[in-house]
């Protein structure tokens, strides 16, 4: 067992991870909402779903639009939550983790 002390995370790294985790968020959210209206859209009457096309509901943007705002959402709330994480973690002077060590195979083929 090694004793490790965690004392800051950070800021960059974190906030890019998010925005990453945000940017797929917000394709999978983009596709659930075209989901979403095709199956409303399907249901409605043939005159009114004659007059009002699919794109115009969900238009083919917003597959730019959601992920690129959801990544700049979860990368500034990123770098927000880091900050305060860091603050909390010199406020209490680290967190204790206890690692094990590995020994990892060396494979020759």
């Amino acid at each position: 067992m090694v004793d490790v002390k965690l004392k800051k995370i950070g800021v960059l790294k974190s906030s890019l991870f998010l925005g990453l985790f945000g940017f797929i968020f917000g394709l999978m959210s983009c596709l659930f909402c075209k989901l979403f209206f095709f199956i409303i859209n399907s249901n409605i009457t043939q005159d009114i779903l004659n007059n009002v096309s699919f794109n115009f509901v969900f238009p083919g943007i917003l597959f730019l639009i959601f992920p690129i705002a959801f990544a700049i959402i979860f990368f500034l709330c990123g770098i927000g939550f880091t900050l305060i994480l860091n603050l909390f973690l010199k406020l209490i002077k680290g967190i204790n983790l206890n690692l094990e060590e590995v020994e990892e195979e060396v494979k020759s083929y």
